[in-house]
């Protein structure tokens, strides 16, 4: 048994976009603790709430091994908080990114990103929050089946432009971590190009040799909900299981 830590990306909302995870990795007897992102306003709330669920974790659970698992800007959040222990005894027993976003120096944007970003230049620089329309969501997350894409848009929650703007002009820095890695993406990634997460892999590995980056075919964003979605759960399962 593993406690799996669990943080969403922008917009996203973990009861929904995590449900399956959750479902598969409980019946293995694993506890997944689903941190709250609801009113996330920059990315160093989204760290500082995933250093917070793992700290909780840590001071009542004292055999148990922890895991941090990050989608899209979780995805950031996870390696942050890893990065944070990289030269101390404690730190999570294993990092799980799943379409993670880049850190500083890695250009990600794909031609579909950087048209959207364009056209909502005005919200992105002045508004709180930005609604993605049906349309957007479509274009960044895609391939996806009609009912899924349902699914997603009907549960979404409004982006904070603080933290999207944070994450698209002023990434945190790339430091590396020891513990193991798991990188998971689609090769047909709208959001966050499948170049820039071959690159990532490349700077995961020349910090640590235990990693494990695998691409996944005509999948986009949101993996977990692409037609592979069950063989990525499976994976991230037999993952932790090792």
């Amino acid at each position: 048994m593993a406690i799996i830590i669990c943080s969403d990306g922008l917009g996203g909302n973990p009861e929904v976009n995590f449900c399956n995870l959750k479902s598969e990795l409980e019946n293995a007897g694993h506890k997944i603790v689903l941190v709250n992102t609801a009113d996330v306003y920059d990315h160093e709330d989204r760290v500082n709430r995933v250093l917070k669920a793992y700290t909780d974790a840590c001071s009542t659970n004292h055999s148990l091994k922890i895991f941090l698992l990050g989608y899209s800007a979780g995805g950031s959040a996870v390696r942050i908080v890893a990065e944070k222990y990289n030269d101390s005894d404690g730190g999570p027993d294993g990092v799980i990114m799943l379409s993670p976003a880049m850190p500083r120096f890695v250009w990600f944007c794909t031609g579909t990103l950087v048209r959207i970003m364009f056209w909502r230049t005005f919200s992105l620089l002045f508004a709180k929050t930005l609604n993605m329309t049906e349309n957007e969501t479509s274009q960044l997350l895609g391939p996806l089946s009609k009912n899924m894409l349902d699914q997603l848009i009907s549960a979404s929650i409004p982006i904070s432009t603080k933290e999207a703007r944070k994450l698209a002009f002023f990434p945190n820095k790339f430091l590396g971590f020891k513990c193991p890695v798991l990188h998971i993406y689609g090769d047909a990634d709208r959001w966050i190009s499948p170049r820039a997460q071959r690159k990532l892999a490349d700077m995961l590995r020349q910090k640590n040799p235990l990693v494990t980056s695998i691409q996944i075919p005509d999948s986009g964003h949101v993996i977990l909900f692409s037609e592979h979605g069950n063989n990525v759960i499976k994976t991230i399962r037999e993952w932790v299981q090792k």
